[in-house]
């Protein structure tokens, strides 16, 4: 009994020593006020308090839903939710915009052509108008010039009678319905496309949840928007990004090495994954379980060399790579083990990964005829460190049997670098993307809605593809908003500059 609490005591001393460092934790999971201190000099993790989530059932007083009331007689009567959904109410009383801007300019949108004899129509006709928006946009500074310039541009529409007597009628475009967006794209729109490029840097790019882009924009512009017009705009702009889309998958699957890596999403109450693949000019990010089938979509035609981390879904890719980050940290977990075997062999672990990172760095330096020596010299340590996986591959302690049977499962992924030394040791690179996410996640609390969560993956794929291609971001996106709302063709992503 006394051996097995002490074996129990050092498990449970091992799973709370756990820290970035020397596990798969990320650096987030550290409290903000530990982030700053050496993880060598105090150690902690973070505690996770499981949230009930249930909705209490509706309540039955025993009272009859249909009793006669003389002032209802004569009406239909509607069922009644218990409970009522966030947001405005359907049949409730709208409110109308109150804030009243300057009008800048004014564009009159006459008809040019006649529709019933196609003969031209002059200025000379008589333009009646019949409606019209107001579009507040800003304008980007001019070649030495400070500051955005603020517009509030008046569109008139209205109608031209032909001699022939048939009376054209221009109206705002409006682009027919897409599959899997319920948002509306047209002309007909407050914010133009360039403060709807402004609006997205601030989420995409600084974080900032709605409402605190909306008092950005009222203090320091003297436009005030409600969250739910920021909200829909940004949809929007997602909406006209998806164009892209199958551009960036087309790119993505000509690469010859992609990196790809997954962190959890919220959308509403589930919990999903936000996927991202990426190579030296492409990024793409997607939304959807952490399963076998999402990892097949995105690599369905990709013949490269993938890089990952240990996920077992990635197993069925054989042309791949391992990122030594995870293991390391794995190691150096067993390395601080209170077991005193489990130690032995984590310290051999970390000292045989660092001896193969150097022996890796210098034939990288090497012409690839002289590096035969090398290559043999590191082929004998990974047979050497291979040979003490095999003899744990049934040891007691836990996380050693665990780490050895993974080094035995992906030992010709693992060590392929030492025959190719040209590819890089980890997949630093998708956790670098990753990390804009996981800060836009955390400010904002992810997604509501499904269509949400694409606005955001179509945007961030966009964006940072450009950043990557260092290409200019905004002016090319309120451009691709601007031809996508008046129906014209989009102009194609930049190539890599």
């Amino acid at each position: 009994m006394v051996e097995q609490l002490r074996k129990d005591l050092m498990e449970a001393q091992d799973r709370l020593n756990r820290n970035p460092t020397n596990s798969s934790c990320p650096p987030s999971s550290l409290p903000p006020w530990e982030r700053s201190i050496k993880p060598d000099d105090e150690k902690s993790e973070q505690k996770n308090d499981d949230i009930n989530d249930e909705e209490d059932p509706p309540k039955n007083d025993g009272k009859k839903e249909n009793q006669s009331n003389p002032s209802t007689e004569g009406k239909k009567q509607e069922p009644k939710d218990d409970k009522k959904k966030p947001g405005k109410q359907r049949g409730a009383q709208g409110f109308g915009r109150t804030q009243k801007l300057l009008v800048t300019s004014e564009i009159t949108h006459r008809p040019e052509c006649c529709k019933g004899c196609n003969c031209g129509l002059g200025l000379e006709l008589l333009f009646k108008a019949t409606g019209g928006h107001f579009t507040i946009d800003f304008v980007l500074p001019k070649e030495g010039g400070i500051g955005l310039q603020g517009t509030n541009t008046k569109h008139i529409y209205g109608s031209i009678e032909c001699p022939c007597g048939f009376k054209t009628t221009t109206s705002p475009h409006r682009v027919p319905g897409q599959s899997g967006w319920v948002v509306d794209l047209g002309e007909w729109r407050l914010i133009g496309p360039m403060l709807l490029a402004f609006l997205v840097f601030l989420k995409i790019r600084m974080h900032m949840t709605l409402s605190k882009s909306g008092e950005l924009l009222s203090l320091w512009f003297g436009i005030k928007l409600s969250d739910g017009c920021i909200n829909r705009a940004i949809r929007e702009a997602g909406r006209a990004a998806s164009h892209f889309e199958p551009e960036i998958i087309a790119a993505l699957k000509a690469a010859g090495l992609l990196h790809m890596d997954e962190t959890p999403w919220k959308e509403h109450k589930v919990t999903r994954w936000f996927w991202v693949a990426l190579s030296d000019h492409v990024v793409y990010y997607t939304v959807g379980p952490r399963t076998l089938e999402v990892a097949k979509r995105i690599l369905e035609g990709f013949e490269g060399t993938l890089m990952t981390d240990g996920l077992a879904v990635y197993r069925w890719y054989k042309n791949r790579l391992r990122c030594w980050s995870h293991l390391d940290r794995k190691a150096v977990g067993l390395e601080e083990s209170w077991d005193e075997n489990a130690a032995f062999f984590g310290a051999y672990a970390v000292q045989t990964f660092e001896s193969l990172r150097q022996s890796i760095y210098k034939m990288r330096k090497m012409e690839p005829s002289l590096r035969e020596a090398e290559q043999k010299a590191s082929e004998e340590i990974k047979l050497k460190f291979i040979y003490e996986c095999i003899r744990r591959n049934d040891a007691e302690h836990k996380a050693t049997r665990a780490f050895s049977v993974e080094i035995l499962n992906d030992a010709d992924v693992i060590f392929r670098q030492i025959k190719e030394p040209e590819f890089p040791l980890t997949n630093n690179a998708s956790e670098r993307a990753l990390r804009n996410i996981v800060i836009l996640r955390k400010m904002c609390q992810g997604a509501k809605t499904e269509e949400g969560s694409k606005a955001i993956t179509c945007l961030a794929s966009v964006i940072d593809t450009l950043r990557l291609r260092k290409r200019e971001i905004w002016s090319f996106l309120a451009e691709a908003i601007s031809k996508c709302r008046s129906g014209q063709p989009l102009p194609p992503m930049p190539s890599p500059a």
